[in-house]
């Protein structure tokens, strides 16, 4: 009789908990319609497809889950899950061999009984298959935090300066058996780091300005159309640095301090010190510190922090940008006469140089014999030490800042070699709407070659007091401080800007050439 009990319970000999709680379908409450939620296993990085009604089927046995949240003009949060309910199944999977053993040293004639046998042998893998824990059945999912946005009467900023070193004081890792244990800091395991674990900036490149994008506050001639021209960049200097582990997630902590800063003289406008952290992700490798995914999302974080200060607004709504001499002007620069001016498209694209910084590139003009060249302020920056010019040649040269008009977003600079192409200012040029105009600049962050693109004047537009020249010719990356000309070589003005964005096409801008003399106090002979 006992052995036939015993048969009853076979089905069960390879554990109730792993046959019936292997997987459960959890629901993820979105705080918005709108919201993209994403759900990845913390083991492996798998994304979970959705079910439908926001419902995901999740493993029990998986160590936890990263659940984020994005939404449009929001930064998007993320959170961990771990199985947290106690599987009672799981008794039933220790019993059932507990059971067999004892009916197995319990018999009367003192036989080994081969069901008993195998069901109190096996039957112990049971409770090693089956998940001790399971996930409940919904979870909230993180708020998407709203991104604060440039407003119109506020200037731009253009780049960002960031710096890391942070000493082993300033260090710190731990690591939680779930998310709940994070949130309440408690049963943290902390990880002692050696002497030589400092995090140091050359360990990592520079992040790019496209971060800035989000915000809003770029002026780059590849974004958007810039009303007022940017002379600002943020400073980024992280100090401390605490690492977050469940599992295979990871999550940074860090204090940074952030500056608003002139881009020509370096002074800063105002200081903040942030605490900002990275969403949680998988962690990849488990050596110390931020890879290129973490540094973004943290200092993402910190730049949104750092603008909703009211005193970061009022500093962004109330800086004008001015006439910024870096080389002492007394007289104004005479421009000479020269028989060497362009008349021809193929010569003006001899006449249109390459600008390079260690912030990027753009383009310049070329006005004069003797190494005067024209280009934006905002092309330049804060490098007036480290500008080199690229002639058409390939040949590279040094360049000197002789003054930089921030306002007008012109600048002028000057190298030590003859030019044999260059551009002349014609003071008679009529500027009229429908007139067929080429934009020649720097295309190719590579080899920084030229491209030319046909368009017409389609306007002459008026912002905040300044004139641009619109035009429908194809403006491309790098091709700020070029020339918009016409087809004989006639300079109508300096590219400085495009317009993009949803069911935005052909929409670039050009200084007009009638404002180069004063706003960069020269004069063409």
């Amino acid at each position: 009789m006992k052995v036939k009990v015993i048969i009853l319970f076979l089905p069960f000999l390879f554990s109730c908990s792993a046959i019936l709680m292997k997987e459960r379908k959890v629901r993820f409450d979105k705080t918005a319609e709108s919201d993209l939620v994403e759900v990845r296993a913390i083991s492996n990085g798998s994304l979970v497809k959705e079910n439908k009604n926001n419902t995901y089927t999740v493993r029990n046995r998986e160590q936890g889950y990263i659940i984020s949240a994005s939404r449009k003009k929001h930064r998007t949060q993320s959170k961990v899950i771990n199985p947290t309910k106690f599987n009672y199944l799981k008794i039933i999977d220790v019993l059932i061999p507990a059971v067999a053993d004892v009916l197995l040293f319990t018999q009367d004639n003192g036989k080994l009984n081969a069901p008993i046998f195998f069901v109190g042998l096996f039957g112990w893998i049971g409770p090693f298959v089956g998940p001790w824990k399971y996930y409940e059945k919904s979870f909230t999912v993180p708020e998407p935090l709203p991104l604060p946005q440039r407003n119109p009467n506020q200037t731009f900023i253009q780049a960002i300066d960031y710096s890391i070193a942070v000493p082993k004081q300033n260090r710190s890792s731990y690591t939680y058996s779930n998310y709940q244990n994070f949130l309440d800091k408690k049963g943290g395991v902390k990880k002692t780091f050696k002497d030589s674990m400092v995090v140091k900036l050359q360990d990592y490149e520079q992040p790019k300005p496209t971060i800035l994008d989000p915000f809003n506050l770029r002026d780059t001639n590849n974004t958007f159309f810039k009303n007022k021209i940017s002379d600002l960049k943020l400073g980024v200097n992280i100090t401390s640095f605490e690492e977050n582990v469940i599992g295979s997630a990871k999550q940074i902590n860090v204090k940074a301090n952030l500056s608003l800063i002139n881009n020509f003289n370096n002074k800063s406008l105002i200081d903040k010190q942030i605490d900002a952290s990275a969403n949680w992700s998988r962690s990849y490798s488990f050596q110390e510190g931020l890879n290129s995914l973490q540094r973004n999302d943290v200092i993402e974080d910190a730049i949104a922090k750092f603008l909703i200060d009211s005193e970061v607004q009022t500093a962004l709504t109330n800086y004008k940008g001015e006439v910024v001499e870096q080389k002492k002007v007394t007289n104004e620069v005479v421009i000479p006469n020269s028989a060497n001016i362009v008349k021809t498209l193929p010569e003006a694209v001899k006449a249109v140089v390459t600008i390079i910084t260690k912030d990027g590139y753009g383009s310049g003009c070329i006005v004069s014999n003797n190494g005067y060249i024209i280009t934006n302020s905002h092309v330049i920056a804060n490098n007036d030490t480290s500008i080199t010019v690229q002639l058409n040649d390939s040949t590279q040269h040094k360049a000197t800042l002789i003054v930089a008009n921030l306002k007008e977003d012109l600048a002028l600079l000057k190298i030590d070699t003859t030019l044999n192409y260059l551009f002349g200012l014609d003071k008679t040029l009529a500027i009229e709407i429908g007139q067929e105009v080429y934009a020649i600049g720097a295309s190719n962050i590579d080899d920084y070659s030229m491209s030319v693109s046909k368009g017409i004047i389609s306007t002459i537009r008026k912002v905040d007091g300044q004139t641009f020249i619109q035009t429908d010719g194809s403006i491309n990356r790098g091709n700020s401080g070029g020339a918009l000309i016409s087809k004989d070589g006639k300079l109508y003005g300096i590219i400085t800007a495009k317009m993009i964005g949803d069911g935005i096409e052909g929409v670039g801008f050009a200084i007009p050439y009638t404002k180069i003399e004063e706003a960069l106090n020269i004069k063409f002979q």
